[in-house]
C-alpha cells in the first residue's frame, strides 16, 4: 500500500477502505492542487517527525473532513466521480447516526460547524 504509514493505518484501521481505493486516494493526494487534499497530504506526512495531538488527529479524520477532502479532489477531477463515490460509500460504512466513527464513544454533545471542517487551528503541532 502506498503513502506513509500514518496514512496505512487510517485507511486499513479506521476507514477500512480496499487497497485499491486507499492507492488511488493517495495518488491522488500527491498530484492536487487545491488547498484541502494538500492540507490532509501534509498532516499525514508530518505524523512521525513532530508530536501530533489527539484533537488534532480528531479533526484530521473525522468523516466530514474526509469526505470534504474527497469532494475537492473530485471537483478538481484527481478522482472520477465514480472513485471518489466508492471511496465515500466505503467511508460512510463506517460512520454512526451522530457523524463519529463507528466505536468511538458520543458525548452528547451536538457540534455545530462554523467553518469549513478542516480550517484547524494547528498551534498544538510540536507541543508535547
Amino acid at each position: 500500500m502506498h503513502g506513509p504509514p500514518s496514512w496505512q493505518i487510517v485507511v486499513t484501521d479506521l476507514w477500512c477502505l480496499p487497497e485499491s481505493e486507499a492507492n488511488s486516494f493517495w495518488y491522488s493526494l500527491i498530484h492536487t492542487g487545491y488547498s484541502r487534499p494538500v492540507s490532509m497530504r501534509q498532516r499525514f506526512a508530518l505524523a512521525g517527525v513532530v508530536h501530533i495531538s489527539n484533537t488534532f488527529w480528531g479533526e484530521l479524520c473525522r468523516p466530514h473532513t474526509v469526505i470534504a477532502c474527497l469532494e475537492a479532489l473530485g471537483h478538481e477531477k484527481r478522482l472520477t466521480r465514480q472513485r471518489a463515490s466508492r471511496i465515500e460509500e466505503c467511508l460512510l460504512r463506517e460512520v454512526d447516526q451522530h457523524g463519529n466513527w463507528r466505536g468511538d464513544p458520543w458525548d452528547g454533545v451536538e457540534r455545530v460547524q462554523t467553518h469549513a471542517p478542516d480550517v484547524i487551528i494547528c498551534t498544538e503541532i510540536g507541543q508535547t
